[in-house]
């Protein structure tokens, strides 16, 4: 591949006609693979907006309007499909399968789809987690909001709003990482992001100032390399966690914008909105990917979120029929297997069941989650009975979260 951009060739005077029209021929060559190479091309090659293909790592960079640097553009991270590695951070198109209010959150309730309320130590503060009216025409956001309020929070308490991310999804982080958001709070002043690994003995925070209240702004947060040492999950457990906080005590406070031992949220200038009843935060177009620079936020269809959800999570509905049985006069196990889409894990099964005669002995057994799909055997042993009568599973959940 050539990476020699000629501009005399497009200033033909002098020039003879024969080298011209290779110069010429060079310069299509050039721009038709985007300058491909194993190193990025120079000099008079680039100006703003130019675009390099880095054929050692398959990945697609473009030059910055400064001209200083290269922003990658797509390959195995960064802008590349499955860039962001949250997921629903688009509340728009977040499912909110388990409803779209939740008043007096506890710790570790999910509220929207994969983000969960957490609350450490004893606070007094109350909140409620909603959807609500995004920036602009069509938009959504999730708030969190102060019932009760919490003056002045001890040491030890702690409120997040937060998503851990799997393991798998982590490892094209590990060489830096970036965070961004939209977010708006009724309090100026500093509000704690934070970015913790699994064992929760390695963490990175820091604090985005809201400059003007009751306004959207952006939250940037450039995160750099994450350390070895610790307690890390590149499998299918909680390989990071992104924790946006209400409140933070001195015992989650540290020094912000590097990584530390231990476990924080926040640091001493982070600002308390569990201070007043009606103190909120609300966030929209939540992305964490890889690399040293903001991109696109990355933005996909409801169903491709439904399918990322349900990976976790799954609600069949109310009075939803996921599994029918049929028996007579008889006390022998029915066995009534179904498939489904793969899930993280083996999920954990809520379910009603209701017959049309008496009482049986029922329940989602040999759950089996294979490569190809979740195998469930409805079973149940009816009572001896002469009627012929019709077994039914409703309002089915299948949790398999973090």
């Amino acid at each position: 591949m050539t990476q020699n951009y000629s501009n005399s060739a497009m200033e033909a005077a002098g020039s003879s006609p024969a080298s011209s029209k290779d110069e010429i021929i060079n310069n299509f060559k050039s721009l038709h693979s985007c300058f491909a190479g194993s190193s990025a091309p120079t000099g008079d090659n680039v100006v703003p907006g130019s675009l390099w293909f880095d054929t050692d790592d398959d990945k697609l960079y473009q030059r910055n309007a400064a001209d200083d640097a290269w922003i990658e553009r797509g390959g195995s991270s960064g802008s590349a499909p499955g860039k962001n590695k949250i997921i629903g951070g688009d509340f728009a198109t977040n499912p909110w399968q388990r409803g779209t209010s939740f008043a007096a959150a506890s710790d570790g309730d999910y509220t929207a789809d994969r983000w969960r309320y957490a609350s450490k130590g004893s606070p007094t503060a109350v909140h409620t987690v909603s959807q609500v009216t995004g920036e602009s025409t069509g938009r959504k956001a999730l708030r969190v909001e102060t019932t009760t309020a919490d003056a002045a929070m001890a040491a030890g308490d702690l409120i997040s709003i937060e998503q851990p991310i799997e393991g798998y999804n982590v490892i094209p982080l590990l060489g830096g990482l970036y965070i961004s958001t939209r977010v708006r709070s009724d309090v100026t002043g500093n509000l704690p992001i934070a970015i913790y690994n699994s064992g929760e003995d390695r963490s990175y925070v820091t604090d985005v100032n809201i400059a003007v209240a009751d306004t959207w702004q952006d939250a940037l947060v450039q995160v750099g390399t994450p350390p070895s040492a610790g307690t890390w999950d590149y499998t299918n457990g909680i390989g990071l966690v992104l924790a946006i906080s209400m409140g933070v005590g001195s015992n989650f406070q540290t020094t912000a914008d590097t990584w530390q031992t231990g476990n924080y949220r926040g640091t001493s200038g982070s600002v308390n909105r569990c201070a007043s009843s009606g103190n909120y935060v609300e966030i929209d177009h939540v992305q964490v990917e890889a690399g040293s620079e903001k991109t696109e936020f990355e933005s996909l269809s409801y169903s491709e979120v439904l399918k990322q959800c349900n990976y976790y999570y799954r609600d069949f509905g109310s009075g939803t029929h996921v599994g029918v049985g049929l028996w007579c006069e008889t006390t022998n196990p029915i066995n009534n297997y179904r498939e489904y889409d793969r899930m993280r894990v083996a999920p954990t099964i809520s379910n009603s069941y209701s017959d049309s005669g008496f009482g049986t002995t029922e329940g989602a057994e040999g759950i089996t989650n294979t490569p190809s799909g979740l195998i469930i055997n409805w079973n149940f042993t009816p009572n001896s009975g002469s009627a012929f009568r019709i077994g039914n599973w409703t309002d089915v959940t299948m949790d398999a979260e973090l």
